[in-house]
């Protein structure tokens, strides 16, 4: 099963996709993008990984066609 998210920014390219992500990667991902990488390493143990660098690495359809 495939859910959509949409995350827009500024630091983040327009139509980009990235192919998997879980969703216990959200949390660890929107605390990194607000609060910086410093404070998602003072958090306890949590599950998943932050997909911020994958996602302002994203590329859109286009680009991977060519």
């Amino acid at each position: 099963m495939r859910i959509p998210m949409v995350f827009a920014g500024p630091d983040l390219p327009a139509g980009g996709r990235i192919e998997t992500a879980r969703i216990v990667d959200i949390a660890p991902t929107v605390v990194e993008w607000l609060a910086g990488a410093d404070r998602l390493a003072t958090l306890r143990e949590i599950d998943g990984i932050s997909l911020l660098t994958e996602l302002r690495k994203a590329t859109t359809a286009q680009e991977k066609s060519k």
